[in-house]
């Protein structure tokens, strides 16, 4: 049977409409997002011990992932920042930190003798104190209140006097604290990267840059955020925010500047973020956050409004098990990592690299990672 002219052109044009649908679904592109705290600094024993091992694991299990785009934290040695990249490169060849010069141009960072960045003189002092006075467990707390205690001055006069990268080297190398010293010229010379952040990429980094939270004041440990845009999908950002955990206040330069916890750290961070991305559609916020609820009664809530606050700019897909969970005190419990997200589609959202029974963790805390589509 023949159709008429005019059954054909409307047959057409249906067929046109139908087809141009489907084409603007199928442009809808999707997205899988990894968050991961590597715990790779040397101020505990259970995370130094064994460290290059348990880099040589985070290596293999992010090239094995399957994500996209990856947000590193704790990632502050500048040797373990070129290993990770080194060791990522075929899967994930784009690349930001701190220390990069441009998306995947980080210098490198052994291959010649340079000055680590603390002074010998006022290091040497404040070492001698700490060993003086045995601030030197593997207790964090007990440590900090000792240093207080006991250790105020050379402490204040490294505070005062040295960089920030000095002073992250000391905190991310307590057990190894002499690496940090200016003494003696070493291979890399213990370079810092400011954040401990690593953005890590399958698709093409535009725009990159890193933004100190607190600009004008030294920290204990330096916070701040990496944004990039994500060739034709979204910006993204990689944070790691200031934890609650200690009662102990060390921070010199913030107490002038009006600051008296870590909790109050945490929300300055969590509003600065909000208010830096309220207008940002779309966009990526993954990390570290230091905040988080419980849904379970072995969990402990971490600063729960400032989780709330989150939630009401970002929507987001919690994992309901725990992300961080204390290397000693199997009890401590809590969900800190998260993947949040503007004008785009969680479909879902899975822990990575679980322990498994009797296996050694990577880290004290798992990856979140997330199935991201963009919306119509």
């Amino acid at each position: 049977m023949t159709l008429p002219k005019a059954a054909w052109i409307v047959f057409l044009l249906y067929s046109l409409s139908f087809c141009q649908f489907c084409y603007g679904k199928s442009k809808r592109k999707s997205l899988n997002v990894l968050t991961f705290n590597t715990w790779l600094h040397e101020s505990l024993v259970e995370a130094y011990v064994g460290k290059d091992a348990r880099k040589d694991r985070i290596i293999k299990g992010l090239k094995s992932s399957k994500a996209d785009v990856i947000c590193l934290q704790e990632a502050f040695i500048g040797q373990d920042v070129e290993d990770i990249v080194n060791g990522v490169k075929k899967e994930y060849p784009h690349s930001f930190s701190e220390l990069h010069d441009d998306v995947s141009n980080l210098p490198p960072q052994a291959t010649e003798n340079t000055q680590p960045p603390c002074d010998d003189t006022r290091l040497n002092a404040y070492t001698t104190c700490i060993a003086t006075n045995g601030c030197n467990t593997n207790d964090t707390k007990q440590n900090a209140g000792c240093l207080l205690a006991n250790c105020l001055t050379p402490a204040f006069a490294l505070f005062q006097l040295d960089s920030q990268d000095c002073i992250n080297c000391l905190s991310m190398s307590l057990l190894n604290i002499e690496a940090c010293s200016d003494k003696e010229s070493v291979l890399g010379g213990r370079q810092m990267n400011n954040g401990g952040l690593l953005l890590l990429s399958k698709k093409k980094l535009r725009k990159v840059s890193y933004t100190d939270l607190y600009p004008s004041t030294k920290e204990s440990i330096s916070r701040g955020y990496l944004t990039a845009e994500i060739k034709d999908f979204a910006p993204v950002v990689c944070a790691h925010l200031s934890p609650a955990t200690s009662d102990v206040f060390f921070e010199p330069d913030l107490l002038n500047a009006g600051f008296t916890s870590y909790s109050e750290m945490n929300t300055f961070e969590v509003k600065a973020l909000v208010k830096r991305f309220a207008a940002i559609k779309p966009v990526i916020l993954l990390g570290d956050m230091n905040t988080g609820p419980a849904f379970k009664s072995k969990q402990t809530a971490r600063l729960p409004n400032n989780y709330k606050r989150l939630q009401k700019q970002f929507k987001t897909r919690p994992v309901k098990e725990y992300t961080f969970k204390h290397p000693i005190d199997a009890s401590n419990q809590s969900i800190l990592d998260h993947i949040f997200v503007k004008n785009l589609s969680i479909l879902k959202t899975k822990r990575a690299f679980v322990p498994k029974k009797g296996e050694t963790p990577m880290s004290d805390h798992v990856g979140v990672m997330s199935t991201l589509k963009q919306q119509k």
